[in-house]
This record gives structure tokens, sequence and C-alpha cells, in this order.
């Protein structure tokens, strides 16, 4: 697989907005349109903050990526003229599961100087608190698509896991969606 660049905070966040609309129930196409005006809501700053430049070069960037991150459709018209672009995330070719992010995470920042193979993996994850509602086998299932989505690799001699490049690249993205596992733990918590 070819190293891409890291994500630029705007890059990540266009990803963590589409992401974030698609599990609030929405999973249409976004125009760039759209997404700044969600960017400089999220970003809660004047329209200066970003530029509409900014998002179009962002989403340029993110569909013409090699790893594939984002696809482009054309969407529905509302006025006369060609049809806008609307873009979501690619299916199956990042992490858009709160608690496998936490997982990859988990592994990203395992204190130890040697990393640990599944087990260990498993136990460190327990051992923190992570909450991330899953059982042995789901989190052995979930570290085998990080594996096949290239963010862990596993040693054929020792098993031992540890994360990518890709992690470092796409980490605030993998921040963010870990962050609402945080917060719906912190909601279940509450008694919320």
């Amino acid at each position: 697989m070819v190293p891409q660049p890291p994500l630029k905070p705007v890059e990540a966040d266009i990803l963590y907005l589409i992401w974030k609309r698609k599990t609030l129930g929405d999973g249409r196409p976004v125009t760039s349109k759209d997404l700044h005006k969600a960017l400089i809501k999220e970003r809660g700053g004047p329209d200066g903050d970003i530029s509409a430049q900014v998002v179009k070069r962002a989403l340029y960037s993110l569909k013409n990526r090699t790893d594939g991150l984002l696809e482009a459709v054309e969407v529905s018209r509302q006025q006369s003229g060609p049809s806008p672009t609307g873009y979501r995330l690619a299916h199956d070719k990042l992490i858009t599961w709160p608690a496998t992010a936490a997982i990859v995470l988990a592994l990203y920042n395992y204190p130890e100087h040697v990393p640990p193979d599944l087990k260990g993996l498993i136990d460190f994850i327990t051992k923190r608190g992570l909450r991330v509602s899953l059982q042995d086998e789901d989190i052995q299932q979930q570290i085998a698509a990080c594996i096949k989505w290239n963010y862990i690799t596993k040693d054929k001699n020792t098993g031992r896991l540890s994360t990518t490049r890709r992690v470092d690249d796409e980490f605030p993205y993998l921040t963010a969606i870990a962050g609402e596992l945080r917060d719906e733990n912190a909601g279940r918590d509450s008694g919320s």
C-alpha cells in the first residue's frame, strides 16, 4: 500500500462530520456547500474561519487519496444547472465504529516497550476499563478488520500486534470517533 500523507485537520473534521451525519441516520451524500456550513457551525467561528475553497480543496484531496476514504457521487439538484457532487465515506475503507477506533488507539497507546499479542491487548483493554461493549470474540474480529485495512500489523513469528503509520495519519479522525464512545459511556454511567 502506498503511504498517504497524514490527514490535515480540516480533512479529519470533514470525515468526522460525514461520519457523524451517518450515525445520526442521514447517510445521504453531503455537498461541499453543506459541509462548509457544518464546519463553520462545528468550529463555532465566523465564516472567515474556514473558506469554501479550503473545504473544496480538502474534499478533492480526500477523494483522490489512493486509500479511497471518500466517494464522490452526483446528488439530486435542487435548481437548474449541473448536479452538485455529494460526498460519503467509502464502504469498508476506514474505521467507522467508535469501539474499533478505541481498540486501535489502545494499541497505539500501549505502555509497554514490547507490543502485545492478541490476548495481551484484550487484557490491557479490559484492565484499562475501556468500555467498548464488545466480547473478546468481537474484539478479535475488529482487530482482524483493522489488519485487513492496514491499521494494525501482526508479526507472523511472535503474533505481536502494532499499529501502522495509518493510525498516525488518521489520528485526529480516530480520536474524534473514539470520543463518541466515551460520550456514549458517560451518558450510560450518569443514567441518561
